[in-house]
Parts: structure tokens; sequence; C-alpha cells
């Protein structure tokens, strides 16, 4: 489940512990537990595109990422911003 906090407008928790914000106009911050990744984005309205390239490592943590990480991220990600009304296209 989805929900959105006052204080942290913006802001989409899930209650699988991971949480997404619009940091730019074309940049997400995604955290789950105690790391961060930094995703660009484009579109406006209800079409969003997120570039899978930039979700290749961790912010705080340059090893890459694994295949089962990497799906489980871009389906977090993309579950988070279809709740929140965009229609989502990754770009590989």
């Amino acid at each position: 489940m989805f929900r959105r906090q006052w204080w942290f407008f913006g802001k989409i928790f899930s209650d699988e512990g991971f949480s997404i914000i619009f940091t730019e106009r074309n940049t997400l911050r995604y955290e789950i537990g105690e790391r961060t990744m930094f995703v660009r984005t484009e579109g406006d309205g209800p079409d969003i595109d997120v570039f899978h390239s930039s979700m290749g490592h961790w912010s705080n943590d340059s090893s890459p990422i694994n295949a089962k990480t990497d799906e489980r991220n871009v389906d977090n990600i993309t579950r988070a911003l279809e709740w929140r009304g965009f229609t989502v296209r990754i770009v590989t």
C-alpha cells in the first residue's frame, strides 16, 4: 500500500519499506532501507519516462546492482509512480 504524508508533500511511501520523491524536475530519489538512488526521468503530465541507465548503482555504494535487485527497483518505482497517476515507460 502506498501513502503520502502532509509534511513530506510529494513523497510517496510504501509499506514495503521504500519511498520516492522528485528532487528536481527530471530526477527522483528512490530510497529503500539505508540505500539511495537518484533516477533520471523525463516527461510532464500523466506520461513519464524513467531512464534505466541511471539505475546502475546506489548513490552511497558504487558496486553494480544484480539483476534481481534491479528488477525489484524498477518494479517498485513503476508501481509508486502509477499509484500517483503517471503512465510509466522504462527507457533502456
